[in-house]
């Protein structure tokens, strides 16, 4: 067997071995989805559907979760580093009013000043359906960069595979 020919019994292994985990992945993905929607209907039940609506939603949301790419193209979690102060901080004593007092810009997230978890946007003690709803969710959401991570290496794989097939074909 020649050297090309090995090259391309390991890719394939290789593939195969993303693919499995990719397919292991998903299976997961899909049973954590199944119990979120699940738990998500439990807590609706049982808080009414009013409570638990489009209009109960806060709509000034942000992302309470976000990712990135890294320096070899996986998605990985972003976190934001506190920037420097430069601004005088408002105090008691030093309450500077912005001339544009009338429009309010949210406040920038900060250790002080942590993301509204949504769970509170139901109510102020949130069912424990909803709290496993919500990790439920979590949990899919890192899964499902794992699986743009392995999608993205076997397509890859597959583009390294073709390449070196086109030049056992050409030769």
């Amino acid at each position: 067997m020649t050297s090309v020919e090995q090259q391309l019994d390991d890719l394939l292994l290789k593939q195969l071995e993303l693919y499995d985990e990719y397919r292991v992945l998903h299976e997961k993905v899909c049973a954590s989805m199944k119990r979120g929607f699940l738990n998500m209907s439990k807590a609706r039940y049982s808080l009414g559907s009013t409570v638990m609506s489009p209009t109960s939603f806060d709509m000034r949301m942000k992302a309470t979760k976000k990712f990135i790419l890294n320096d070899q193209n996986e998605l990985e979690p972003f976190v934001e580093e506190n920037k420097a102060n430069n601004s005088p901080q408002q105090t008691l004593r030093n309450r500077k009013r912005s001339e544009n007092s009338g429009a309010e810009e949210p406040a920038p997230i900060t250790k002080e000043n942590p993301p509204v978890d949504p769970l509170y946007w139901f109510g102020g003690l949130p069912s424990m359906s909803l709290r496993n709803s919500q990790k439920e969710f979590q949990s899919v959401l890192d899964a499902l960069t794992d699986l743009a991570n392995i999608s993205r290496r076997m397509t890859e794989t597959e583009q390294l595979y073709n390449s070196l097939q086109n030049k056992v074909s050409t030769a």
